[in-house]
């Protein structure tokens, strides 16, 4: 059974994913949103589980490695940077305003407004009522024509402090 296990994650890791080579290359996770961030997380965790007991060491290592740049915030990147700890001597700690940061930051520089949502959506994963993150999270499915989300995102921003009389007009007509 341990076998087949080793195999299928082994499958997931060299042809599902097998697309990102640099756990760090967050480029590779701007089309997975935080809930598919979250299960391939798990995945990963799994995955570098079964390689670890399999002996092999390198790829245990990514595959954590993978689990905590997907979903740093989750339980399975606490759980993959123990690992990592115990069994690499290595400490990878999540620090929450490294990544919100890096999402705004991120999300803003892209071109694809699917992947602007993204990492907005992460970006509010790591702070909900941030009304920048909302804000930003409104125009990006206001953007992609969802206006019943980009009114309950610029709801959520204004309740949280963004000035309603500094938003562009074409969002003012939507908190009416």
């Amino acid at each position: 059974m341990k076998k087949l296990m080793f195999g299928l994650l082994s499958l997931l890791f060299f042809v599902n994913l097998g697309g990102a080579k640099n756990p760090k290359d967050y480029t590779f996770y701007d089309d997975l949103d935080p809930a598919a961030r979250k299960e391939f997380a798990d995945a990963w965790l799994s995955a570098g589980k079964a390689f670890h007991d399999a002996g092999k060491a390198k790829k245990a290592k990514a595959s954590f490695l993978f689990t905590y740049y997907l979903y740093p915030m989750g339980d399975s990147s606490v759980e993959a940077c123990d690992l990592i700890k115990k069994n690499f001597k290595e400490t990878y700690t999540y620090n929450a305003d490294k990544f919100f940061s890096y999402y705004m930051t991120h999300g803003k520089s892209l071109m694809d407004a699917k992947k602007k949502l993204n990492n907005f959506l992460m970006a509010l994963e790591v702070k909900p009522g941030d009304p920048n993150a909302n804000f930003a999270a409104a125009k990006a499915y206001y953007e992609m024509g969802d206006t019943e989300k980009a009114k309950s995102y610029l709801k959520t921003a204004i309740e949280n402090g963004l000035d309603p009389e500094t938003l562009p007009s074409e969002f003012q007509a939507l908190t009416q």
